[in-house]
């Protein structure tokens, strides 16, 4: 009996550590943010043409053209959340300073409070019971504590934004550089392999 249930637990364990169980949890995960991908496409476009007073039925787009908007939402977002940041700290690095360290002292005192009271509940505790008591809580601990709960977080944003925008960066900017060119060579030689389009003006007179 032992040995049916570590053969199935070994089983269990295989199962989930093989790639078919990666796979699925890999497409559940693309299809919950696909939707919200769509939708920060469509958010972009709106909120451009909605600038010029536009409405979006002027300029409609397929679904394959949302999802490259939200590409370029999401590098747009990612360089500008860098640099807004960056400016913003740059501008106010004082009051930025400020912040954090009162931050930290607050939130550093109130742990070192819940600290000290939760020991001197454990030590009447013990206490009765003749228990070893538990050394106290040290105030600079706590603030360290507090200052990693805020660094961590911030630095792993900012880490993350950064690859974001590094990765959409490498494999958009050449591409779109590639296409600049393109189009320049093309005015240059003026367009050759281009098919001509004849037009008549309300008068009748023939153009291309």
């Amino acid at each position: 009996m032992n040995a049916k249930l570590k053969e199935t637990e070994k089983a269990q364990e295989t199962t989930g550590k093989s790639p078919i169980a990666w796979g699925m949890i890999g497409s559940v995960i693309l299809a919950i943010t696909t939707p919200f991908f769509y939708l920060n496409g469509k958010a972009y476009h709106d909120g451009y043409l909605g600038y010029f007073q536009l409405e979006t039925s002027m300029f409609p787009m397929d679904t394959s053209s949302t999802f490259v908007t939200a590409v370029l939402a999401w590098y747009h977002a990612m360089t500008n959340g860098l640099k807004g940041s960056f400016e913003f700290i740059g501008q106010h690095w004082l009051w930025a300073t400020l912040v954090c360290v009162l931050t930290i002292v607050v939130f550093g005192g109130f742990n070192y409070l819940i600290a000290k009271l939760t020991k001197t509940l454990n030590d009447k505790k013990q206490s009765s019971k003749q228990q070893a008591t538990t050394p106290a809580p040290s105030l600079l601990k706590e603030m360290g504590k507090c200052a990693l709960y805020i660094f961590i977080p911030s630095y792993g944003l900012f880490v993350a934004m950064f690859f974001i925008s590094f990765i959409l960066m490498i494999t958009i900017t050449p591409f779109s550089l590639i296409g600049k060119d393109s189009a320049a060579d093309d005015l240059k030689d003026g367009f050759k392999n281009s098919p001509l389009v004849t037009v008549n003006d309300p008068d009748g007179h023939k153009g291309t």
